[in-house]
């Protein structure tokens, strides 16, 4: 996790090649905006940062988030 204020990496996950993008492995900040890609473009993903009180910027399929 890259800050853009700070242009410092915050948090990083070491995982294989079996884990798939999730925010299930960073500590979400309350009042952050998180930026990220597609493949963070799920309901899941989004309800992860809205329920730690941050806000999310992603890009998204439609057929996957109905």
């Amino acid at each position: 996790m890259y800050s853009l204020l700070t242009q410092q990496i915050r948090q990083i996950v070491v995982s294989s090649t079996k884990v798939a993008e999730n925010l299930k492995q960073f500590v979400l900040e309350a009042g952050s905006i998180y930026v990220h890609d597609s493949g963070y473009g799920y309901r899941d993903r989004v309800a992860q940062s809205q329920e730690a009180g941050a806000s999310t910027v992603t890009a998204f399929y439609a057929g996957s988030f109905p």
